[in-house]
């Protein structure tokens, strides 16, 4: 019982927020387009594909590590539990599908300095496109 009623204070709670989320993010595009100052923006939505939050995003950048290692990132980061991370990983998509609808992929498995490379090398695409 009480996990359903947290399932249901959680959805109320996403329905009244998220679209102001995403109203709010929506303006920030806008303008930044409008003012043309800089080459490109990235909009970090954690859960973009569980929120269908696409509008206006012109490529999906997906930051992808080894599940063990997310976990292990993630119990770390908010202090949780390594069982209370695999439950907050079982309500989000599945990896395969988050590569899948990616239109780029920077894998995080490595050290900072080879995720820099990859990010100096994403940097270069995403300004030769605009």
């Amino acid at each position: 019982m009480h996990i359903q009623r947290c399932c249901i204070k959680k959805k109320w709670l996403e329905s009244l927020l998220h679209p102001l989320v995403k109203a709010s993010i929506q303006e920030k595009i806008k303008t930044l387009r409008e003012q043309k100052t800089i080459p490109y923006c990235l909009v970090v939505i954690p859960l973009l594909f569980e929120t269908n939050a696409r509008e206006n995003i012109d490529r999906i950048l997906l930051i992808d590590c080894d599940p063990h290692l997310q976990i292990a990132r993630g119990s770390s980061r908010d202090i949780v539990r390594h069982e209370q991370m695999m439950a907050i990983m079982q309500t989000q998509s599945d990896r395969e599908t988050r590569i899948k609808l990616a239109d780029d992929v920077i894998v995080n498995n490595g050290t900072k300095a080879a995720l820099a490379r990859q990010v100096c090398k994403l940097d270069e695409f995403y300004q030769e496109l605009t």
